[in-house]
């Protein structure tokens, strides 16, 4: 049997919503095909893994010339490594398996002319997502020309398009038509089968909120804006002792700013050591992102620690499974935040969460082992032709 050659777009080694789907992805190959897979990454993702015989490094690009690149529309690195790799070690591969379309939608036809298979795993609508968060790619939201070009031509030519929203599956097909090859929902799961951690059952009368990711992202500082803007009062005025927890990388200068203002109701924890064990003190997980679109991992932290969840409706895309769920309350203006808040609050009061039943929730979805039976039978499509 061939190898699957798995071309890793982001840091599997760092933890943040990209690192933790691209590593899941990678270890569930392995799983299911025994080892038999090659991984290209960035050089520098490698330095302390150098005994893998196989991991494969993409050098960083000088920034003079990759800014130079970038304007003639090559948005990445992985493309030149990608060729000369294919170069010497074509016949050794029977697919080739990338994160995201603005990555494939460049390398897609070479590979395919390799007679290689090509599945693309669309981490969100590119689109929506670069041009919200602002991204050198985008030339800061203003040009998403060459992101939609590569995106659109990755998805109408790969074999297989794998998703992690149903909601981006509907954009594409608005935007970019009727695709050429198979299309499978694959969602996100646990990077590894030992990750589920024990959960404590809460009795929590006043709650303690805690909000994760990177502060330092477009996105997550619009969304904590806009929180404290429009929502916080009102979640003061319905529990007055309620206590705020906002933990990530990287917290802005207008996030810091927000602690300052909230009278010591909010609390930031500049880049935590240890983030589950904020999140696991904690009684309810908000996400507040508003944004960006596709499909926000730090949700999964809440659920994976048997908490319920205050969500806005952009951050819920991709949690389908637990729409309807009394502890799951999604929001999309003042309203609904206070019905949701409210209804949590009261649940806690009478006793009505159960911690356990909630991460058992999230484990029949997003644990590895569901995971990887989703992708082996997206993979069996492939395999039957």
């Amino acid at each position: 049997m061939k190898k699957i050659l798995y071309i890793a777009t982001g840091n599997p080694f760092v933890r943040s919503g990209e690192g933790l789907a691209t590593i899941a992805y990678y270890n569930a190959l392995m799983s299911i095909f025994n080892n038999n897979i090659d991984i290209i990454m960035g050089l520098e993702a490698i330095d302390k893994h150098k005994n893998k015989n196989n991991y494969f490094g993409a050098p960083r690009r000088n920034k003079l010339y990759a800014s130079i690149a970038l304007i003639f529309g090559h948005l990445h690195r992985n493309k030149k490594y990608v060729y000369l790799h294919l170069q010497k070690y074509k016949d050794q591969y029977m697919w080739c398996i990338i994160n995201g379309g603005i990555y494939a939608g460049d390398m897609i036809d070479y590979i395919k002319s390799m007679g290689i298979k090509t599945i693309v795993i669309h981490h969100n609508y590119e689109r929506e997502y670069s041009v919200d968060n602002r991204t050198i790619t985008s030339f800061g939201g203003l040009f998403p020309y060459y992101i939609i070009r590569n995106e659109k031509n990755a998805y109408l030519k790969a074999d297989l398009n794998m998703f992690l929203t149903k909601s981006d599956m509907k954009l594409f097909e608005e935007n970019y038509g009727v695709c050429n090859g198979e299309i499978n929902l694959l969602g996100v799961f646990e990077p590894t089968i030992e990750n589920i951690p024990m959960v404590v059952q809460k009795q929590s009368l006043v709650p303690s909120i805690v909000i994760t990711g990177t502060l330092g992202s477009v996105q997550t500082e619009h969304g904590i804006r806009n929180f404290y803007k429009y929502y916080y009062q009102t979640l003061i005025k319905i529990c007055p002792m309620a206590k705020i927890v906002i933990a990530g990388r990287n917290p802005t200068k207008k996030i810091k700013d927000i602690e300052k203002n909230s009278n010591n109701r909010i609390k930031i924890i500049s880049n935590p050591d240890n983030i589950e064990d904020i999140i696991q003190s904690a009684s309810i997980y908000y996400c507040p992102i508003d944004i960006g679109g596709g499909l926000k991992l730090r949700v999964m932290d809440g659920l994976r620690q048997g908490l319920p969840v205050l969500v806005h409706e952009v951050s819920s895309r991709g949690y389908d499974v637990f729409f309807g769920k009394p502890y799951f309350k999604i929001y999309n203006d003042y309203e609904t935040f206070k019905e949701g808040f409210s209804s949590l609050v009261r649940m806690y009061g009478n006793n009505e969460i159960d911690n356990k039943q909630i991460q058992n929730d999230y484990v029949e979805y997003y644990s590895f082992k569901a995971g990887c039976i989703r992708l082996e039978k997206a993979l069996y499509i492939l395999k039957n032709e």
